[in-house]
């Protein structure tokens, strides 16, 4: 299969049948990959079974034992699981490097200043230290970018020159340079990747403008690879559409669906030069292909949009790690006993209306269970429990929503308007009805709260912040004076003997608002055989959907479901029915992560595993459901 790729880089070739040739070749020999594939048999190119490249980070997705890999090429990142792409060789790789280079930009001068990394395991590194062999490094492992020295070096250089770097690299190089340096004819700076949320990130077109400016005289050109391919893509324009190599197919498809589209879209590549790992796929980046294969990239795929939280309103009082409490408010007085049953009685109301407008994408039938599973959970001698615990209270409370559990704003509304305070509701941007709704109700009643859309909160001397940790973290930044109790990203978990009589149980946290909010299991640990849970969990599931079907499912989660089934397809096993999925994995493929009605069991052999498990990830656990004595 070598000798056939080969051929075809240097010569060309018809890629729909090499493709396939390749394809048939990958599956017999990559045990892995196989089993995600199953008995597809693709007759199109186009049909060949992409791979998350996430997978990378889980998978050896090699054809050939993966201890026999001679060179080993790792994703950046200092903290987490890396991914490995794995070669026996890497000569297709520098063949097909070199020569679609070439092709795309004419070739770069042998010697370089490099601010790209040094480690043997950069893919990278290896593709510009075969480009320009005499290399001057100032980005180094470990230590990072040599700013000084890299700035001293370019300035005092008097020959053409080859420069390449990280847009990050670069964005820190040129922060306080204002003065060109002055390039010999023939120079070339090659920019690559992204920010990744770095201090000085700058918009793509800024950076180029400035590299353009202060190195005066070089010729400025991009590259896209990644480190799980084996070819790259160029621009010599800097306009942001990149050419592929004629080995390589890209294409753009509907993050949701997964088929091809002619906008933009989430990026899959079909790569020859990967003939000893996998040939498709399939990235987080989004892009629209145009008709003659080039490329526009248009950064990464928006994350799936944040999904709530229904932590208890007693929960989160009682904590005080997430609930530091005032020393002083400039005080209310909590409401009588009589007005809180009004104000309970005005929210019961609620469960008569019409709920299709402010479900938001979830099923009418299971919309309303979720809000009178919420109002059910309140009550007058609960919330004056809760106040009890306080001796003053704040004359003004906002509420940040967030999107998803459209029902758990309930019970902090409910408390918020029990102490007397006046309330503002800040309504997630995404789909505000309900919260609108809501507030139109108990102003009605003459209760007094607002609901707002736009971004800025009123003077508020506390607010409540669900959502992301990025939404609580900038609430904090951009409002010092208040208090701040803010809930970010957790998960739950379930640990059970897995006997088939604990499916019920777990089967209606799995429908409850279609696995959205931090109370939606992530992970189902069993301690003995998963199997007959699985069985059971299917029929409980099956009929729990006759009376709660499942809603809309936002399209963002589906490039995380993919690569979750993906793993499962390869590892585990999987069983998928029209309305939910049930998933058996080995426990160390635990992720904290609950999809829409997607129930994934792993088995463990003891209690200590499990806190092993979790030991990196303890602090984001919202709740524990458990049958077992821990």
């Amino acid at each position: 299969m070598k000798e056939i790729i080969r051929d075809f880089i240097q010569h060309g070739g018809d890629f729909n049948s090499t493709a396939l040739k390749l394809f048939r070749w990958q599956v017999a020999r990559n045990p892995e990959y196989g089993r995600i594939c199953g008995n597809i048999r693709p007759t199109d190119w186009r049909e060949i079974p992409t791979v998350p490249c996430s997978l990378f980070r889980d998978l050896h997705l090699c054809c050939f034992p993966p201890f026999a890999a001679k060179t080993i090429f790792r994703t950046s990142g200092t903290t987490g699981k890396r991914g490995i792409h794995r070669l026996q060789d890497t000569e297709l790789y520098d063949l097909g490097s070199v020569l679609h280079m070439k092709r795309c930009i004419g070739g770069v001068p042998e010697k370089s200043i490099s601010f790209v990394s040094t480690g043997s395991d950069s893919s990278l590194g290896h593709m510009c230290r075969l480009f320009s062999p005499k290399h001057k490094h100032f980005f180094v492992a470990g230590l990072g970018l040599l700013k000084e020295e890299g700035l001293r070096a370019l300035k005092e250089n008097q020959s053409p020159i080859f420069v390449p770097g990280t847009a990050f690299a670069f964005a820190e190089l040129l922060h306080d340079q204002t003065d060109p340096i002055h390039f010999p004819e023939g120079s070339v700076v090659m920019i690559t990747g992204g920010f990744k949320g770095r201090k000085h990130a700058l918009e793509s077109t800024a950076l180029h403008e400035k590299i353009q400016t202060i190195f005066a005289g070089a010729t400025i050109v991009s590259e896209y690879g990644m480190t799980e391919l084996s070819s790259q893509l160029w621009s010599k324009e800097n306009h942001g559409i990149f050419t592929p190599p004629p080995w390589m197919r890209v294409v753009a498809v509907d993050p949701g669906s997964g088929l091809p589209t002619d906008d933009v879209g989430q990026l899959r590549f079909y790569d020859l030069a990967n003939h000893q790992t996998v040939m498709g796929v399939e990235t987080r980046d989004k892009g629209k292909v145009y008709p003659n294969g080039t490329v526009k990239l248009l950064g990464r795929l928006p994350k799936a949009k944040p999904r709530g939280c229904s932590l208890t309103v007693e929960e989160y009082m009682e904590s005080p790690k997430h609930h530091p409490r005032p020393s002083i408010y400039t005080g209310t007085t909590p409401l009588s006993t009589t007005e809180i049953q009004r104000l309970l009685d005005t929210l019961h109301g609620l469960s008569a209306q019409q709920l299709s407008a402010y479900a938001q994408g979830i099923s009418d039938e299971n919309a309303l269970w979720g809000l009178k599973a919420s109002l059910g959970a309140l009550s007058v001698e609960g919330v004056q429990r809760i106040l009890s615990k306080q001796r003053c209270f704040p004359k003004h409370i906002s509420i940040v929503v967030s999107y998803g559990v459209f029902s758990s704003q309930l019970e902090w509304v409910f408390l918020a308007l029990s102490t007397g305070a006046k309330v503002t509701i800040k309504a997630p941007s995404l789909d505000p009805h309900f919260s609108e709704f809501l507030c139109q109700k108990l102003q009605d009643a003459g209760f007094p709260i607002e609901c707002i859309v736009e971004r800025e909160l009123p003077p508020s001397e506390l607010i409540y912040v669900f959502g992301s940790n990025e939404t609580v973290e900038k609430i904090h930044q951009e409002y010092p004076e208040s208090t701040i109790k803010g809930y970010g990203h957790k998960f739950s978990i379930i640990l059970c003997l897995g006997s088939p009589e604990e499916a019920a149980a777990i089967a209606k946290d799995l429908i409850a608002y279609d696995s959205r909010g931090c109370m939606a299991p992530a992970a189902i640990f069993t301690l003995s055989d998963p199997i007959p849970l699985k069985d059971a969990l299917h029929q409980t599931l099956l009929e729990f959907e006759q009376t709660r079907p499942i809603g809309e499912i936002d399209p963002l989660m589906k490039p995380e479901w993919r690569y979750q089934t993906s793993l499962a397809l390869a590892t585990g096993q999987i069983f998928t029915a029209p309305s939910h999925q049930i998933r058996v994995l080995p426990a160390h493929f635990w992720s904290p992560v609950a999809l829409p009605r997607v129930a994934s069991l792993y088995h463990i052999h003891s209690i200590s595993q499990l806190e092993n498990l979790l030991q990196s990830r303890a602090g984001s656990l919202s709740t524990l459901g458990h049958s077992v004595d821990i």
